[in-house]
């Protein structure tokens, strides 16, 4: 089970990872870390496929976070433009707290 994402992000690390390995497990990893490309069809709308498994890829996301986090990403169209939206809020955050994790182990 993916957890929620803390609204602070103080979790980021072991949820990133559970995304990550949610995603997979379903055989969408393209959709997360942006691979996948957005297919085009011959009158210019996105491929069918692309949609339907994109949109799976957001739910994932979207089901793992508080409403003050969804609401600040909610009107990106991918799921990698979600995905990297809040790793770039929590990837520097989540190095700040384990380097104060450190020193109070110390």
């Amino acid at each position: 089970k993916v957890p929620m994402l803390k609204a602070d992000g103080s979790n980021w690390i072991n949820y990133k990872s559970r995304i990550e390995l949610a995603v997979e497990a379903k055989g969408l990893p393209g959709y997360l870390t942006g691979t996948k490309q957005k297919l085009i069809d011959k009158y210019g709308k996105a491929e069918p496929e692309w949609t339907k498994e994109n949109a799976q890829v957001k739910q994932i996301i979207a089901a793992s976070l508080p409403d003050t986090l969804y609401l600040k990403i909610h009107t990106l169209k991918s799921a990698h433009s979600q995905w990297e939206s809040l790793a770039t809020e929590f990837e520097q955050r989540s190095g700040v707290v384990a380097i104060e994790l450190c020193r109070k182990l110390q």
